[in-house]
């Protein structure tokens, strides 16, 4: 659901109390803004995704080893599989699993 402001959200969230209807605030998160928060996807992993999907990692074929983001993102080779990988697992589970958020290796 879109509210423009916290004031809107509020009387909503009174409006809902007043009418017996249950209310649960999820997620809360500014639609100017990058969209990290929502996926609970840290800076660095924000970084590594789209970096490697500027230089072609997800393409198929590859256009770009793990060694050359690595290299782009001066860290070594295992450091930037982890952070893929937790980014990748982040932005998955908190797009296509309903519930509640959750994020690892959020720094």
């Amino acid at each position: 659901m879109r509210i423009e402001s916290r004031a809107a959200l509020g009387a909503f969230q009174d409006h809902c109390e007043e009418c017996g209807i249950g209310f649960e605030l999820v997620r809360l998160y500014r639609l100017t803004e990058a969209k990290m928060g929502q996926y609970n996807v840290s800076e660095k992993q924000f970084e590594a995704l789209l970096m490697a999907l500027e230089l072609g990692y997800f393409e198929i074929p590859r256009d770009a080893t793990l060694g050359d983001l690595a290299n782009e993102l001066g860290i070594s080779k295992r450091a930037a599989s982890e952070r893929l990988r937790r980014g990748q697992t982040n932005l998955l589970h908190n797009s296509l699993v309903v519930g509640s958020p959750s994020g690892i290796g959020l720094e």
